[in-house]
């Protein structure tokens, strides 16, 4: 994996001129004039400021090594049945209902959290959002290339009570152009005509032993809604290599989504799988 900017660099930087202080007061202590139990207490005591503190993260590392390579293992098994089954694909779909709604905050250092942090890139309204036009380089109208068009609408149920959201330019409170792209914002739509039939589901399906491993696990769901019948799913797979350190302010399962160890990849998830599916 490449190294990106200097921080790599400084960290190698410090190691040497930590080892250089030491070789260097080691060298005086051997130089002392002074008897032989003296420079070795003064020997013991130099190792133990100076090596001493590393010992606790020896240790850690070897632990995690072992801890990686059989979560490495699981992480492959896993990756098995991980993939893409489409029963089959739906054209001309306007809507579709969200059955569930990813959560607005997420905590990407959790351990057990069951948030799906294979599936998590934004939620609550962003989540809506990411259905419809305006977001990111999802379009609408007639000009709208069919890779990028988007649904018109998004449905949710919350306590019973269904609710639509399209997307208007937050710049001009107009409904968004054909291609244009710019900053969304949600706004209320009628519940009229044709029921929505269509629905997306997103579930964490990590077990207790994923996530002792750091393993997450992720699964979307397209179902016909009439029948509750599953015609698609898209199951996806998680691992942070760095079993959980903290070191560099790092968020666990932030940074293994940013740096890929996921399979399939994390991109092809969510909306584009939705869209993928059902086709607007």
């Amino acid at each position: 994996m490449p190294e990106i900017g200097i921080g790599p660099d400084l960290v190698r930087g410090a190691g040497l001129l930590y080892l250089c202080v030491f070789v260097l007061l080691l060298v005086v202590i051997l130089k002392l004039k002074i008897k032989k139990p003296r420079r070795l207490m003064w020997i013991l005591l130099l190792v133990a400021v100076f090596i001493g503190p590393m010992v606790p993260h020896t240790l850690r590392s070897l632990g995690n090594e072992h801890s990686l390579a059989v979560a490495t293992a699981v992480f492959k098994e896993r990756c098995q049945s991980a993939g893409e089954k489409i029963l089959r694909t739906v054209s001309g779909v306007k809507g579709v209902s969200l059955i569930n709604i990813r959560p607005e905050q997420t905590d990407r250092s959790d351990q057990f959290a069951r948030s799906d942090p294979y599936g998590w890139d934004g939620g609550g309204k962003e989540y809506l959002k990411s259905y419809l036009p305006g977001y990111w380089k999802w379009c609408a109208g007639v000009q709208c290339p069919p890779e990028r068009r988007a649904f018109d609408y998004v449905e949710i149920d919350p306590q019973g009570r269904k609710e639509r959201f399209g997307t208007i330019s937050k710049a001009t409170g107009q409904p968004l152009q054909a291609g244009e792209l710019t900053i969304p914002e949600l706004t209320p739509t009628p519940v009229a005509g044709l029921p929505t039939l269509y629905g997306v589901k997103w579930e964490d399906i990590s077990t207790d032993e994923d996530r002792r491993l750091w393993i997450a696990g992720g699964k979307i769901s397209i179902v016909h809604l009439p029948s509750q019948e599953v015609i698609a799913t898209r199951v996806g797979y998680l691992i942070d290599t760095g079993q959980g350190s903290r070191d560099g302010f790092r968020q666990p399962w932030a940074w293994a989504r940013m740096h890929g160890n996921a399979c399939p990849p994390v991109e092809g998830h969510n909306s584009i799988f939705a869209r993928k599916v059902l086709t607007p």
